[in-house]
């Protein structure tokens, strides 16, 4: 007599159990994938927008690197974001992200510099982001 081999049906049954968990995890990690890549890329557009803007203070006038005229109004970083009256508007992974600026000039007029600090910020899965960049401009003789 021949005896046929098969997988009865609890064996069946355990192997799409074990299969659909493994599936599960999968996707899991493929979500967790893409908040990290895009947690990343944010991290590194707010870096080139702080690189950016401290360029484009290190090109204008001495005299016109102030608190009053950078900051469009706004006292921090939060406040622009909030306001949207300092903000950079950029588009990563065909979404639309706000970015908020907000600028800190502390002068030394004893050396004739003035440090500038620009903070960048912006809101990501529902937490605030923030970093900032400084730079030190002497004055032209």
């Amino acid at each position: 007599m021949l005896m046929k081999r098969a997988f009865t049906l609890l064996e069946v049954l355990i192997a799409l159990v074990i299969f659909s968990l493994v599936m599960i995890a999968l996707l899991d990690s493929a979500g967790f994938y893409y908040r990290v890549s895009t947690r990343n890329d944010l991290l590194n557009a707010a870096s080139k927008i702080a690189r950016e803007n401290l360029e484009f203070v290190r090109n204008i006038d001495y005299a016109d690197i102030t608190k009053a005229e950078l900051d469009n109004g706004t006292n921090s970083c939060k406040e622009a974001l909030a306001t949207g009256k300092n903000i950079e508007l950029v588009q990563l992974r065909n979404q639309n992200y706000m970015f908020g600026k907000y600028f800190d000039v502390v002068a030394d007029p004893s050396l004739d510099i003035k440090q500038v600090t620009v903070y960048v910020c912006w809101n990501y899965n529902r937490k605030f982001h923030q970093l900032n960049y400084s730079t030190i401009i002497r004055k032209e003789e």
